[in-house]
């Protein structure tokens, strides 16, 4: 009796004791990370042990969707891979009292994951995901729940994709002859230098070295998207009592912040009605952009070392205007999206041998059986699958089955100088059978853009294009359809994870120059043929699309070069009758010349051109029924009008 009395007494003071003794407590901590990047926190910064006990962390007993470890009091982050699912994560902890022993219960650090900024386009048949840096279309880069997990989606809701992602790439030289790149592929740690992050942009315009960390990321990291219906109504109704400036038109990115120093004066484009030099919506002002939908955004090389190509900086702000026309009834502006780079050198240095030009990762529905090509006639390069059949098996990459489409990326104002093309990349970077692997080095993003391989041998013409005849600059220039020339299809090197590579220059880019470069995607399917009739088809379309922009046209009645460019002129040309039979008339008041006129039908195919008087007669009577564009052009104005042939 007297041995149980005492072994409850003793458990009865051991209780009260331990009561007396409280263990530590934990505090939610919460910790922001740039996506792709760790971070790490101290985590015992609100612990406390109630007598002032020195702490550590014991233990990581869970975390959602990413890794960590600890040390002493801090917490590493390492975030998931797939980062576009997750907006936010949970590190569970338990830290220790070293005095007491005691343990505390389980506490959580709060990871806010910081992605790009992104949109979409959402006005035509492509539904293409827009990023705040110029790498475009890749899910990885952004959080896009709820959305279809494709970032080059055609047709728009359809689940399947063209394009894995696509960069814009710029190298150059500076007066010592050191060489500075600017060009990324994937973002997601593929860099030879980086292995869990791999950037060569970031958010936001170049400023003073001291302002870039953490929260000028953050804070720059933004997209403006804006529709021109909202700019249309605000040019006609800002001066009326009670009207509200739209959000697109009021936070246009004409100005960064002030507390930055080294920051551009003007960042964005605007029309300013009263030439004061200031955008001041108010008074009328408003955003200067193209297409009836656009996405803009600025990034810059200079925020910090470049891990992807591990390159030198070049001190550039890139201002990108993604945009789109809404032109249901032309099939080739509903099949096309456009995206217009600005190169700004904000540096002090003047580059000399600069190459810009554009990196795409085709995945044409199913990649593994896409081949390429380029046509040097139109400045374009694209994709196509190898038969008529693209493979539907992928959950990741769910194929477009028979008559497969082909997509197209044209450089609109400037000639294609080099065109080549990678596979994905492989370790080691280089030998005598893997010389097309992606590169790794700055000096092979360089050999690249100037048709060389990534061992400084020359792109040669056939074949694999190693060592196999003359040197050319441009890879599978040949005719897919009719089998001629140089094509993938006869090089010998199988289909599948191709990247296309075309560029323009050598350039020289000054101190506070500008190097600008346009491009169009293009995307074509022929329902009722094959995986070539496709690519005829979006020759087609590019043809077309070139015209338009070479004479500042749309087919849906607005300049291509943007609202601030709109004339209020007459319409002084009219056909009659329409629909026609045989003779279509043309009226023309107040012209003195002869017209030119181009007759596309309704694929977007040009058919016929010529020139007729001011008041003249096209013969219709050859052409088939069915809906027809026709394109008027004098005294420098282009007239677009309709017409259907019985």
């Amino acid at each position: 009796m007297v041995r149980y009395l005492f072994i409850i007494i003793t458990l009865l003071f051991a209780s009260v004791s331990e009561a007396q003794v409280k263990p530590p407590e934990i505090l939610t901590d919460y910790l922001s990370v740039y996506y792709l990047s760790n971070g790490s926190i101290n985590a015992l910064i609100n612990d406390y042990s109630y007598e002032g006990d020195s702490l550590a962390i014991f233990a990581i007993t869970g975390i959602q969707h990413g890794s960590a470890t600890f040390s002493d009091s801090i917490i590493f982050y390492y975030p998931p891979v797939n980062v576009s699912m997750y907006k936010t994560d949970v590190i569970h902890y338990i830290i220790k009292d070293f005095t007491t022993g005691l343990y505390s219960e389980p506490g959580d650090v709060i990871v806010d994951i910081e992605r790009l900024d992104c949109d979409y386009l959402d006005r035509n048949n492509i539904h293409p995901l827009i990023q705040s840096v110029s790498n475009q279309f890749k899910v990885l880069n952004c959080y896009v729940w709820n959305e279809p997990r494709v970032g080059m989606e055609v047709p728009a809701g359809s689940g399947k994709s063209t394009i894995l992602n696509s960069a814009l790439w710029v190298t150059g030289l500076d007066p010592n002859g050191y060489l500075h790149t600017a060009c990324e592929r994937d973002r997601i740690g593929a860099s030879f230098y980086a292995s869990t992050m791999s950037f060569d942009f970031w958010n936001g315009p170049v400023v003073d070295e001291g302002f870039y960390n953490l929260d000028y990321l953050i804070k720059n990291n933004v997209v403006w998207k804006i529709n021109l219906e909202d700019i249309v109504e605000h040019q006609q109704h800002y001066a009326d009592p009670g009207y509200i400036i739209p959000g697109s038109i009021s936070k246009w990115p004409v100005s960064g912040d002030s507390t930055y120093t080294g920051l551009a004066e003007v960042l964005a484009p605007f029309k300013d009605i009263n030439l004061d030099g200031m955008y001041n919506p108010s008074e009328g002002d408003y955003p200067d952009i193209k297409g009836h939908q656009a996405i803009y955004s600025i990034c810059n090389d200079d925020y910090n070392d470049h891990t992807e190509s591990g390159g030198r900086k070049l001190g550039i702000e890139i201002h990108s205007l993604a945009y789109v026309y809404d032109c249901p009834n032309d099939s080739a502006f509903n099949n096309t999206i456009f995206i217009h780079y600005d190169v700004i050198n904000r540096s002090d240095t003047n580059y000399q041998k600069v190459y810009i030009g554009n990196y795409t990762n085709f995945g044409n529905g199913y990649p593994a059986d896409d081949m390429i090509g380029c046509d040097t006639l139109h400045n374009s390069f694209y994709a196509y699958n190898s038969d008529n059949f693209d493979d539907t098996t992928s959950i990741y990459y769910p194929g477009y089955g028979a008559s497969p489409p082909a997509q197209g990326v044209i450089i609109l104002n400037r000639k294609m100088d080099h065109f080549i093309f990678a596979r994905d990349h492989v370790f080691p970077p280089v030998n005598d059978t893997i010389h097309y692997s992606a590169p790794w080095f700055d000096h092979e993003y360089y050999n690249i853009m100037q048709s060389i391989w990534s061992d400084s041998v020359a792109l040669t013409y056939g074949g694999n294009g190693y060592n196999t005849g003359e040197a050319t600059n441009y890879a599978f220039a040949g005719d897919p359809v009719n089998n001629l020339g140089w094509t993938h299809n006869n090089s010998g090197i199988p289909a599948g994870n191709m990247h296309g590579i075309g560029s323009c220059g050598p350039f020289e880019l000054n101190s506070k120059d500008t190097l600008t470069i346009e491009l169009a995607y293009v995307f074509a399917r022929d329902y009722n043929g094959t995986n070539l009739s496709s690519v005829d088809l979006m020759k087609e379309r590019i043809e077309r699309i070139q015209w338009f922009y070479d004479n500042d046209s749309t087919p849906c009645s607005t300049p291509w070069s943007g609202l601030g460019k709109i004339k209020s002129l007459p319409q002084t040309i009219t056909i009659n009758p329409n629909p026609v039979n045989n003779v279509l008339n043309v009226s023309s008041s107040g012209q003195t010349k002869e017209l030119k006129y181009f007759l596309f039908d309704i694929s977007g195919r040009m058919i016929r051109s010529g020139s007729i008087e001011p008041n003249g007669s096209i013969n219709c009577s050859s052409l088939i029924k069915g809906i027809y564009l026709i394109c008027f052009r004098s005294e420098g104005q282009i007239y677009n009008l309709k017409f259907v042939k019985q």
